[in-house]
């Protein structure tokens, strides 16, 4: 009797079959149809209204770039030949002056000889170019001399601590103290900085930006382009050239929305995708304007018949020609006091040396 009691916790229930095919016929009596045809229309409408506004837009800033800018630099050209012919003299006169001050500036710095010292030596340097090549020559190899004499010395102290055994300790702190100095202060390599500039955010954005341009326009994986995507090519190698986030940015979207053929079946979600790519794309444009156009050859061709523009041109030509003669007076100022110097140094006797004094030279 016990062996057929079943316990509560033991006790299987019955199943209850379940219809299902009555239950699918009642959920799709329950469903209301959406007519989603309205809401993709407007979507479409407002793709359609942002992609003219960044057409339009982008003219305007292409119109600028190929037109404004030749064309206002021509006009310069011809308005203010003279006061463009002075600038570019005074800017050779200033780069000329900049140059002799840097090699002053090493000259002193490589043999340990006052700024005076060092001016008449490069003025000697520059008059006789053969003997100046000739004493470069001779400091390299003194300074290779020295090296290869330095790297044997250091070299020959550690054969000397192995034969020693156990280095001191003061002196392997002070060892570990310059190595760490030494690596601290050597220059990065040419390679490490341009890894280091490469990991930028921008420059990181910029080159994957422009390759998906260019997997998405090269004529190699894409056949013959179309006159619009060849628009489109040109601009994205000028805008790389130009390291353009921006304008890589617009172009991209706009490569996006011409390989996405929208209808009136597209998905809401896609349309509405694309129209945000054009939002951020026109904005990037609108930015660009805004700044080009405080520039004087925004719509040069009207402002040229202002006499207030002309004039303001003008005044800034004047303003910009008296800071380049300023900067050339100062670095003249500069160069007559190390020349003035100078020859009061060669006026100068130098008192004879005794013979203790040349006795010590001639030991030193």
């Amino acid at each position: 009797m016990n062996r057929h009691r079943k316990t509560r916790a033991t006790r299987q229930k019955t199943p209850i079959p379940v219809h299902h095919s009555r239950r699918s016929s009642r959920l799709r009596q329950e469903m209301i149809p959406l007519d989603t045809h309205a809401i993709r229309q407007e979507a479409l409408e407002h793709h359609r209204r942002t992609e003219r506004t960044l057409r339009q837009f982008s003219d305007q800033l292409k119109n600028y770039r190929e037109k404004d800018v030749p064309g206002f630099r021509g006009w310069m050209h011809r308005t203010f030949a003279s006061v463009l012919a002075k600038q570019r003299e005074l800017l050779a006169a200033i780069e000329d002056k900049r140059h002799l001050l840097l090699e002053i500036d090493a000259l002193s710095m490589r043999y340990d000889i006052p700024e005076e010292q060092a001016y008449a030596r490069v003025l000697w340097r520059r008059a006789h170019p053969e003997e100046a090549e000739e004493e470069d020559r001779r400091f390299l190899e003194e300074e290779q001399k020295l090296a290869e004499a330095c790297r044997k010395a250091a070299s020959e102290e550690a054969d000397a601590w192995d034969d020693a055994g156990a280095i001191p300790e003061h002196e392997d702190e002070a060892f570990r103290e310059f190595s760490d100095f030494a690596s601290d202060a050597q220059p990065a390599s040419p390679a490490a900085s341009r890894k280091s500039a490469a990991l930028s955010p921008d420059a990181h954005a910029i080159k994957q930006t422009y390759r998906t341009i260019v997997r998405r326009l090269h004529p190699d994986h894409h056949g013959q382009l179309s006159e619009a995507k060849l628009d489109l090519w040109h601009e994205a190698q000028e805008a790389y050239r130009r390291q353009d986030l921006n304008a890589l940015y617009s172009i991209l979207s706009r490569c996006e929305n011409g390989e996405s053929t929208l209808s009136r079946h597209s998905p809401v979600s896609l349309i509405q995708r694309l129209t945000l790519k054009l939002t951020q794309s026109l904005r990037a444009v609108k930015r660009e304007i805004q700044q080009v156009k405080r520039g004087a050859a925004w719509n040069y061709e009207r402002n040229i018949q202002d006499a207030r523009f002309v004039r303001r041109v003008q005044n800034g030509l004047t303003s910009t020609s008296l800071d380049l003669q300023e900067d050339l007076d100062h670095l003249n100022a500069l160069l007559g006091r190390l020349a003035r110097q100078s020859r009061q140094r060669k006026r100068v006797p130098k008192p004879p040396k005794s013979s203790e004094s040349r006795k010590q030279d001639e030991d030193w």
